[in-house]
């Protein structure tokens, strides 16, 4: 089978073959360039996807608690504080749940799943937002070049703070991040290759850690690459930024704000 490199444009090698949900015998390639990782094109993601969040997903609630923690500094850094944020691809709304605690105007999207935890703060689907978050949907996407071009184009902004854990050597078959039996993740990223993709729809890349990244088309200063690549600097910061903003929380206003939109749908 031969494949093309979504990023690269160039014919991919044939990496390993992995059964995926315990029965289809799936083809992984890699790309000599870029060095992503793939599948061939997923024709099982509609049984993989029957649940949206995977059972076996046990680690959701601390990655969504770990990952506010960057995004508060990490946002303060940018200078968006007072923007507005579309979580693409939200899940259960846990991340914008988490974030308006704190004080963000944050709203949630994800056709795939229901939003439990932040009802009333749907994300319009082609409003403009100053930036965009998407976590842990990188790797669930066959062509990541459309999907940020799309969304960029949609949302009006060249910004997106994104996870997806990053390789540095070739991972071997026992790598627990290639999920083979929740069969959902079929795109498996070098920093290269987020580099190069960022390259591709005309930003630039910043890696926080080999999870979270930023890609943006926004001037990004000295100082504030120094706070970002510095670990030591990165986390003073955020103390700092967490005791300025410890009151700025939205979850009394959103109590508010929800009342009204329960009662505006009774009245309907």
């Amino acid at each position: 089978m031969s494949k093309i490199c979504p990023i690269s444009d160039i014919p991919m090698e044939l990496l390993f073959q992995h059964k995926v949900l315990s029965k289809y015998d799936v083809e992984y390639f890699i790309c000599s360039h870029c060095h992503l990782i793939q599948t061939e094109e997923p024709y099982w993601l509609e049984e993989a996807y029957k649940s949206a969040i995977s059972a076996l997903d046990t680690g959701i609630l601390h990655r969504n608690i770990r990952t506010r923690r960057f995004l508060e500094p990490l946002i303060e850094l940018l200078g968006l504080g007072q923007g507005t944020f579309a979580d693409i691809g939200g899940g259960y709304g846990t991340l914008t749940r988490l974030m308006r605690d704190i004080g963000y105007n944050c709203n949630t999207h994800d056709i795939f799943c229901e939003n439990i935890f932040a009802k009333g703060f749907e994300a319009k689907p082609d409003a403009p937002y100053d930036a965009l978050l998407s976590f842990e949907v990188m790797e669930h996407l066959y062509n990541p070049v459309t999907f940020l071009q799309e969304e960029f184009l949609r949302k009006s902004t060249k910004t997106v703070i994104l996870s997806t854990q990053t390789y540095n050597n070739i991972p071997g078959e026992d790598w627990w991040y290639y999920a083979f039996h929740s069969g959902q993740h079929i795109s498996f990223f070098h920093k290269k290759t987020l580099r190069l993709l960022a390259e591709k729809i005309g930003c630039q890349y910043y890696g926080i850690n080999n999870s979270i990244h930023l890609i943006t088309d926004r001037k990004i200063g000295y100082l504030q690459k120094y706070f970002i690549g510095h670990k030591l600097s990165f986390w003073l910061f955020a103390i700092v930024t967490r005791l300025r903003r410890i009151k700025r929380t939205k979850i009394f206003t959103d109590h508010e704000l929800c009342k009204i939109i329960m009662t505006t749908s009774e009245d309907k």
